[in-house]
């Protein structure tokens, strides 16, 4: 396959550009007092690489195995109550936008959509430990009959772990769902983060609530096992692992 990497940076180095000329129109943002609720919409567009493992179980048994390149785009929003312990977030993300694939005519178009609410555990700071409740909704969208993988939805609770520096820039974050409405779904992810601040620190998590440029890289492995039409079994391993800029309104 060729390389695109040249491409799609050039495509985010172009949108960290007009990101930082747009700050220059934005005031600082005024931050609450400590008991009042605040919010924030994070917009980020990126590079994601995907390799997918499909096997099917049945007479005969077949594997699919394919990686592709392409960008990806996620809109958050996020609400926080209670002093910044509570809060409520809301996910959508695609990623497909001008897709490369290893194997021609085998190329697969990501829709996650994820609900959550989550309750910082207070005196865990500088380790920040988060209780998560979460809905999801994935829906792959495949150009061939070669990766079987359908839509899916759930409930699931996980324990989510950070480590955020005082001044806000510096995120480190795993996490990974404990207990989940249905058995034969398993994630993990982990990532970093780092937030170009435009006005003073201020510490966790007020800071999620200033202008910034935003930088990310995160990996998810996500295992599901289903049936097929046929009755056979298939087990499918998905790992993204995604590079993104993002801008913090």
């Amino acid at each position: 396959m060729k390389n695109r990497f040249p491409n799609y940076f050039t495509v985010i180095a172009i949108i960290v550009f007009s990101l930082l000329q747009a700050t220059n129109s934005f005031a600082a943002k005024e931050v609450p007092g400590e008991d009042s609720s605040r919010h924030r919409i994070e917009v980020d567009a990126g590079y994601s690489y995907l390799k997918f493992d499909e096997t099917h179980y049945g007479d005969r048994s077949l594997d699919t195995n394919f990686n592709q390149e392409s960008l990806n785009f996620q809109l958050t929003y996020q609400l926080f109550l209670i002093s910044g312990l509570l809060y409520t977030r809301l996910d959508a993300q695609y990623i497909g936008v001008l897709t490369h694939s290893s194997v021609d005519g085998s190329r697969v178009f990501l829709l996650n959509g994820n609900g959550s609410v989550g309750l910082i555990v207070p005196g865990t700071r500088p380790l920040n430990l988060t209780l998560a409740a979460e809905y999801y909704y994935t829906r792959p969208f495949t150009s061939s009959d070669n990766f079987g993988a359908d839509a899916q939805d759930g409930v699931q609770y996980y324990p989510l772990l950070d480590y955020t520096r005082p001044d806000g820039v510096l995120s480190v974050y795993f996490k990974y769902p404990l207990f989940a409405s249905i058995s034969n779904r398993e994630e993990f992810s982990s990532g970093i983060i780092f937030r170009f601040l435009f006005n003073r620190p201020l510490p966790y998590p007020y800071a999620a609530f200033q202008h910034a440029v935003i930088l990310k890289a995160d990996f998810t492995l996500t295992k599901t096992y289903f049936e097929a039409e046929d009755g056979s079994e298939i087990k499918s391993r998905v790992q993204a692992l995604t590079f993104s800029v993002g801008y913090n309104f």
